[in-house]
């Protein structure tokens, strides 16, 4: 009987504790009700009890229910539950019903120590459920015995709205060209052409956002084209898909090459970007080709994009023009050591890390594909860095990451706080003649395998691609051997063991400091005298004695 009861009241306690939100910033997302919704946190469930709002709507008054706008794809939630709970009885949430548009809960996650979870909620409409507003169930587990059920409607966007771009989505072109008296120039290209002269500079970067906090929304597999043979235009890397916000906008790397020289006449070239439902976003911008982008783009002409040249492969290149030696024919890259490019030698990929972009953009499953995998807990890897013929330069110009399955895992390149000036970050960085590190950091949103692409875009204009697979779970914590693993324990651990180890360094720092004190204490007790060795260390006969 006392068991049954405490189990009511771990139940009872679990319900009143549990508090389900919509984020501050997908707030506003939510089609404004006489101007509740002021970037805050919008209630959905408290104390167990689902908010008149978002209780279930019959089909006569779902327009009072909460409403996802029509330009949006994703919202997101936050939810706070019992610290009393077990690891194995989280809450969950999944899609019970919806109509004329598929609903769909993605990234859950959770954290035992700050008892907090998270997860988010993806809707795809279609032509057919065009300007209709459609209510969606979502059921939450709170406990075994305790469920609600709470609505949440989506008004998909009108026929005349998805016969256009989405309106809030931007294409925008930064340019790398050198320009002392502005910097970097931004042009919106999705809304008028622009035209650039390539001269010395080959490398621009296609910057897409939201231009406001209203929409958030999923893209597809972005795609670029040249109207000329002209100009070679190519992305560097591979992007699938993924979301597109104000406050985090996606980059893509892309290489340009002239191959004649037509100061007169531009060439077109083209980026798509599809959003479904909505038309494609489109931009464009023309690149005029002079005699110096001829000339340099002719220096790499006969060097691939990855690969080895013909010849002496031990690094030392007797009796070649190192002038015509290209940069990623140079780079050496370690996963380990120094000495042992296990990564890429010389610019050849070795077989554990070959990935290219047709493997991210194969159907194949990746877990099948020969290649380095790493394990679920590994969440940050590095690589080294060197140039092997010291004497030539060798910059890098970018470093572009890709994943085959951004709804798995996504990952960037970032530098540590502690000896960040040892990394090469994604603006690249110079490798004459120092050993560089690149960090790259992992993040898990579902279970799968996930190929991840690293292409490394020199400053000639060549390029390195290498990669590996990551395996992930749904982010929450593991339990090993009875004890519970959270990011937060692995933090005190560390902070422990250095709490230790800078009070043991002090330690003997202090007491050596106090030992040489104290030997110099000693040593002035000895009368001074002109025969003295150190003039206040001990006299010669004294010496000699206490060497006896």
């Amino acid at each position: 009987m006392e068991e049954i009861s405490a189990e009511n009241a771990l139940q009872q306690n679990a319900l009143y504790a549990f508090e389900l939100m919509i984020t501050p910033e997908s707030s506003s997302l939510l089609i404004p009700k006489e101007n509740q919704y002021q970037l805050a946190a919008v209630e959905v469930i408290k104390a167990g009890v689902v908010l008149p709002m978002f209780t279930k709507c019959a089909s006569d008054t779902i327009d009072v229910c909460a409403t996802v706008n029509d330009l949006s794809s994703r919202i997101e939630f936050l939810f706070h539950f019992s610290p009393e709970l077990p690891p194995d009885s989280i809450p969950t949430a999944k899609v019970v019903g919806s109509d004329l548009v598929s609903a769909t809960v993605l990234e859950f996650a959770f954290d035992t120590e700050s008892s907090e979870g998270s997860f988010a909620i993806d809707f795809v409409c279609t032509e057919k459920s065009a300007g209709t507003l459609v209510r969606v169930d979502v059921s939450v587990d709170i406990t075994s015995d305790a469920k609600r059920t709470f609505s949440i409607a989506k008004q998909c966007p009108s026929k005349e709205l998805i016969s256009k771009p989405h309106q809030n989505a931007a294409l925008f072109l930064l340019s790398r060209l050198p320009n002392p008296d502005k910097g970097p120039v931004l042009y919106e290209i999705s809304r008028e052409s622009t035209s650039i002269p390539l001269q010395s500079s080959t490398v621009v970067d296609i910057q897409m956002k939201m231009k406001n906090s209203r929409s958030i929304h999923s893209f597809g597999p972005l795609s670029l084209t040249s109207g000329s043979s002209v100009v070679e235009a190519r992305l560097v890397g591979v992007l699938v898909g993924g979301l597109l916000r104000r406050d985090d906008p996606e980059r893509m790397t892309v290489l340009l090459r002239c191959h004649a020289n037509r100061p007169d006449s531009a060439t077109k070239v083209s980026v798509t970007l599809p959003m479904p439902p909505f038309e494609p976003l489109k931009g464009s911008w023309n690149v005029l080709c002079n005699s110096s982008s001829v000339q340099q783009s002719a220096q790499n002409d006969d060097f691939p994009l990855t690969g080895t040249i013909e010849g002496n492969r031990n690094g030392s290149h007797t009796g070649t023009d190192y002038s015509r030696i290209p940069m990623n024919e140079r780079i050496q890259i370690g996963s380990l050591e120094l000495t042992r490019p296990d990564v890429v030698s010389l610019g050849k990929v070795q077989p554990l890390f070959n990935v290219s972009a047709q493997t991210l953009m194969s159907s194949a499953e990746p877990r099948v594909i020969a290649l380095k995998h790493y394990p679920t807990p590994q969440t940050i890897s590095e690589f080294t860095l060197w140039n092997k013929i010291r004497a030539m330069p060798l910059e890098v110009s970018s470093v572009v990451v890709s994943v085959s399955h951004p709804k798995i895992l996504s990952a960037r390149v970032v530098i540590p706080t502690v000896f960040g000036y040892f990394y090469v970050g994604a603006d690249g960085g110079n490798l004459n003649d120092a050993v560089r590190k690149i960090r790259l950091r992992m993040f898990c949103k579902d279970h799968g395998t996930s190929a991840v692409l690293m292409t490394l875009l020199f400053e000639d204009g060549t390029a390195v691609e290498f990669g590996f697979l990551k395996s992930c779970i749904r982010p929450q914590v593991h339990t090993r051997k009875g004890s519970t693993l959270t990011a937060g324990t692995v933090m005190r651990l560390i902070t422990v063991l250095g709490f230790v180890f800078i009070t043991g360094l002090l330690y003997y720092m202090l007491r050596d400091v106090l030992s040489n004190s104290r030997k110099l204490r000693d040593a002035r007790k000895v009368p001074f005298s002109p025969f003295s060795v150190n003039k206040s260390g001990a006299r010669p006969m004294e010496q000699h004695i206490r060497n006896a």
